[in-house]
């Protein structure tokens, strides 16, 4: 079985009000600059978890190499919105719904994620059409085990 990529979607909670320099700082964070003088009212984030619980690679010299063998990455979307405290309930419902917008956006991207993956050619190389065994790095007592075998990361 080749790769497979599983994606799904947690349903976007009710926005979070905080304070504007909190806002800011999430901005800041995600990589928005904020011209001098400007001010951000709300910030949606999105954070892509993945679970690579069910790939499966075989390895050798003592663990030190790995090849990707099968398996299902799974990544999930999550996002949070956040708004401003200092917004007027009816500015914080016009800026919950533009910000809404780019919930449904990133959503619309989770949906062709795995074709944009395939694309990426380390990606490639790596999971979907390997053809050599890329070096691992070792902690604990994995280094102790040696021979070629399959193992669950």
């Amino acid at each position: 079985m080749p790769l497979r990529v599983q994606t799904s979607i947690t349903p976007t909670g009710e926005p979070l009000l905080e304070d504007p320099a909190v806002i800011e700082d999430l901005a800041e964070a995600q990589g928005s600059i904020i011209p001098a003088g400007g001010t951000v009212v709300g910030i949606t984030v999105p954070i892509i978890r993945s679970d690579q619980t069910g790939l499966q690679y075989s390895t050798r010299n003592h663990d030190s190499e790995f090849i990707f063998n099968t398996g299902t990455l799974h990544l999930t979307l999550r996002q949070e919105i956040h708004l401003s405290e200092g917004l007027s309930p009816c500015a914080r419902t016009i800026w919950l719904q533009h910000e809404l917008k780019h919930v449904r956006d990133n959503e619309a991207i989770m949906s062709r994620i795995d074709a944009e993956l395939r694309k990426d050619q380390e990606f490639n190389d790596i999971l979907v059409a390997p053809t050599e065994w890329r070096a691992r790095a070792l902690s604990g007592d994995a280094a102790e085990h040696s021979g070629d075998r399959q193992r669950r990361f």
